[in-house]
């Protein structure tokens, strides 16, 4: 197996893993907050943050922290905790192409996502929020596979 193809592999294992806990988390967070009925101060936030930015790296440093700060609101810190982990894993197996990661459409949509998934966990839409967690992970994995196959 060439070293690039064990990468991306490696990546898919991780993406999986991070599909199931983002949207456990996405459903605890939503049932928190239909219990409490409030914006989410904190990921909106860094939303703002992500939409002012045009840096590719600031912008992934910007994802990862908004991802973090959506895994927090599920009130289980060892599972954010996790997935943080495995996201930064994926993000060193493809340091050699990080500023290549996310195209300036792909952010766009990964910013709809955003938004959809925190209006969700907002108005204690569980199940909605995990289907656009899953869809946000699956354009994760499929840009950061184009991006890595772009340089075999």
């Amino acid at each position: 197996m060439r070293p690039r193809v064990a990468i991306v592999e490696e990546i898919l294992h991780r993406v999986d893993v991070c599909t199931v806990l983002e949207c456990r988390a996405v459903l605890r967070a939503a049932t928190a907050a239909s219990a409490r009925r409030g914006e989410l101060r904190g990921p909106r936030l860094i939303l703002a943050e992500l939409d002012a930015t045009a840096d590719p790296r600031e912008w992934d440093d910007l994802h990862l922290q908004l991802h973090r700060a959506i895994n927090d609101e599920s009130g289980n810190l060892v599972l954010a905790e996790m997935v943080e982990e495995l996201q930064r894993e994926v993000h060193w197996l493809c340091r050699e192409q990080r500023e290549d990661l996310f195209t300036p459409h792909g952010r766009q949509l990964l910013q709809s996502h955003h938004r959809t998934v925190l209006a969700c966990i907002e108005h204690g839409r569980a199940d909605e929020g995990m289907r656009y967690t899953r869809a946000h992970a699956h354009l994760v994995r499929d840009q950061v596979i184009a991006a890595l196959t772009l340089h075999v």
